[in-house]
């Protein structure tokens, strides 16, 4: 069912190609607006300290023991697949830009939504760790609790409720 899932998703996005470009990137916006909406949800659900958060992306607190996680967190979050797919995504743009002032104004344009899709990118991303942090980090747990994509809507069930496991559904569909 997975793989049959992957190629009707994959096949019906190249169908839609075929329709142009603005329709193809119309999908994607929807799909990417979709994932950040469920994840938010499920974030603010969770009772995330949000500010505390916000003020550990702004004033990292790390020890020597913590170091190693934030970098491999690091690597995780700055999401280099999103930054190739985006490039990939404006390059593959048709152009209009016969005159400076069109270049100027079309690199404007892709920058500022490099920078968009990116940071909600990032802060999908952010919200997953968070809500994962929140729910599944118990210092007094076993070690033996396995968390993974398959056993993840399950374990968001039981700490958050049926809901929060809805929505993960819906937002890794997205």
């Amino acid at each position: 069912w997975p793989s049959t899932s992957s190629a009707s998703t994959a096949f019906g996005l190249l169908l839609l190609d075929r329709f142009g470009f603005r329709q193809l990137e119309c999908v994607f916006g929807m799909l990417i607006a979709v994932e950040a909406v469920t994840m938010a949800i499920n974030f603010f659900s969770a009772q995330i300290p949000a500010k505390e958060v916000v003020l550990g992306l702004v004033v990292p607190r790390l020890t020597s023991q913590t170091l190693p996680v934030a970098v491999g967190a690091l690597g995780a979050l700055v999401m280099p697949y999103n930054i190739f797919f985006q490039s990939s995504v404006v390059n593959a743009r048709p152009r209009d830009g016969d005159t400076d002032d069109k270049k100027r104004l079309l690199l404007r344009y892709m920058r500022l939504e490099n920078f968009l899709m990116l940071s909600l990118a990032f802060l999908v991303n952010v919200s997953v760790v968070c809500l994962f942090a929140q729910g599944f980090h118990n210092p007094d747990s076993p070690d033996d609790v396995e968390l993974g994509l398959e056993s993840a809507g399950e374990h968001l069930a039981d700490r958050f409720g049926e809901v929060s496991k809805v929505l993960w559904a819906i937002g890794l569909l997205a």
